[in-house]
């Protein structure tokens, strides 16, 4: 009797010291519970954000894409066209609360020289600019208020293009504002701005 118990409690013993090493062992090697790589930010009990690709710009933006891309190569092939650019990754400012109003914004398109600074921001004001509510419409315009603004005292020109604006239009205002901006100045009066663009 004495020895079935003793048994029974090795075999209990055992039995727990196994599943407490096996438990380990899969720590070690880099898996949870579930077999799964752990991941960085994710608990052990929550389970992965479902991620997907998705296109850069929408069928709209690469049309008009190719046509700035078409007049760089032949206008400006010092020049580089980048698509949705964070305008904090070129427009900065002193204070925090200001360079916060459009840190995030991004820009539909910028074309920049070969300095590094950008020379002209594209903003494409196509059918979905607006949305579809009076609520959507104030929102995008307060959007494009403070990009403007930012622009404007950055003196980067700005240039609005709207859904059917004809090539040889977008290509004058790109001439247009390359020759008020050839490089980055220092503003130092209002006569100094350089011109915003709607075509």
């Amino acid at each position: 009797m004495e020895e079935s118990i003793f048994l029974i409690s090795f075999l209990l013993l055992f039995g727990c010291v196994f599943i407490v090493f096996q438990k380990d062992l899969s720590e070690l090697a880099g898996k949870s519970k579930t077999g799964e790589a752990p991941v960085a930010g994710v608990g052990e009990n929550e389970t992965l954000p479902e991620y997907r690709a998705q296109p850069i710009i929408n069928g709209s933006e690469l049309k008009l894409y190719y046509k700035l891309e078409r007049w760089r190569r032949k206008h400006a092939p010092n020049h580089s066209l980048s698509v949705q650019v964070k305008y904090g990754s070129f427009i900065t400012a002193s204070s925090p609360k200001i360079r916060g109003l459009v840190q995030n914004s991004v820009a539909d398109f910028v074309l920049w020289g070969p300095d590094r600074y950008v020379r002209v921001i594209i903003e494409f004001d196509g059918a979905g600019h607006y949305g579809d509510s009076l609520t959507d419409a104030a929102a995008a315009k307060e959007r494009d208020r403070k990009k403007n603004a930012a622009a404007l005292s950055a003196n980067i020109p700005l240039i609005r293009v709207g859904q059917d604006t004809p090539e040889g239009e977008i290509e004058q205002a790109l001439i247009k504002v390359l020759k008020i901006a050839p490089s980055p100045v220092i503003v130092q009066a209002e006569v100094d701005r350089v011109d915003h663009v709607k075509v």
